[in-house]
């Protein structure tokens, strides 16, 4: 169910005028990291895959989006519900794993999105780019387009998921039914 809910809250993606089109911000993370914080990392983990796998049955990616979002989301989520549910500390695992998550946006973008829409959707990385620029003129090679675009907006993603996310999870975990399927 919380997939499904996942999966129904990342139709409602929208860009943010700072960023190019094709960055979309949603906040299908707050469903599977309710369910990593109360039953698990791996769960919550399990929430972004099946979110991602729902989500090529509407993509315009051929897959490479849903797997970027699964490895960069999936991240997040799985850091930071090992932390807490290793410390109990719901701060310390949306921190970390918010700084992971930029860091691994990094990572993927460089390795596996950059290469596999040259690849699968024959889109030159300069096209990247040329968008890009049209927003931010700083923009100019790959490193710049990293620096000015993927981690400001992962780091924009983590922090407001994370904000949104808290106050629901302190809420939730105040109520009777929660703390009855809580782990001992």
């Amino acid at each position: 169910m919380a997939s499904a809910l996942a999966f129904v809250i990342m139709i409602f993606e929208f860009s943010l005028p700072f960023f190019p089109p094709f960055l979309r911000l949603d906040f299908s993370d707050i469903p599977a990291l309710l369910v990593g914080f109360g039953l698990g990392p791996f769960s919550g983990l399990m929430v972004v895959g099946m979110r991602n796998l729902l989500h090529l049955t509407i993509t315009a990616t051929m897959g490479v989006g849903e797997l970027a979002n699964f490895l960069i989301s999936g991240t997040f989520v799985l850091l930071g519900s090992l932390i807490f549910y290793r410390t109990g500390k719901a701060v310390l695992g949306l921190t970390v794993g918010s700084f992971v998550m930029v860091l691994s946006s990094l990572l993927v973008n460089l390795y596996v999105v950059i290469p596999l829409y040259e690849i699968v959707l024959d889109l030159p990385f300069e096209e990247t780019i040329a968008a890009a620029r049209e927003i931010n003129p700083a923009v100019s090679s790959l490193n710049t387009y990293l620096a000015y675009v993927i981690v400001p907006f992962n780091l924009i993603k983590a922090l407001s998921v994370s904000l949104l996310f808290y106050p629901v999870y302190s809420r939730i975990q105040q109520s009777k039914i929660y703390n009855k399927y809580q782990r001992s």
